[in-house]
């Protein structure tokens, strides 16, 4: 869990230069990461990955509307991610450690 705060706090500082409010919302994961790892506690671990996936999901959506956007306007499509949408990979991290368990 310690890895994956650090993750969280290196995608926050990556984030920052696209959105402040969602680096914000990594470096809170990251938080709640170290805490459930601090504590040895899952219900911190499983609050911060729903967390990290749902504004992966969000970051995910978001492209997708901006992308169908310019093609609508006949602009030039861009499809364009930013590292919170890295936060969907923490459903399966989650998965993978509780079948390893």
């Amino acid at each position: 869990m310690l890895l994956l705060s650090l993750l969280f706090l290196a995608l926050a500082a990556l984030q920052a230069r696209y959105s402040l409010p969602d680096s914000m919302v990594l470096a809170v994961v990251s938080l709640t990461y170290a805490r459930g790892w601090q504590k040895k506690d899952d219900g911190y671990v499983l609050a911060a990955t729903m967390l990290a996936s749902a504004l992966g999901a969000v970051d995910v959506v978001s492209a997708i509307a901006k992308a169908l956007e310019s093609v609508i306007l006949h602009e030039t499509p861009a499809f364009g991610l930013t590292p919170a949408a890295l936060g969907l990979l923490a459903l399966p991290l989650y998965k993978i450690k509780r079948w390893a368990q």
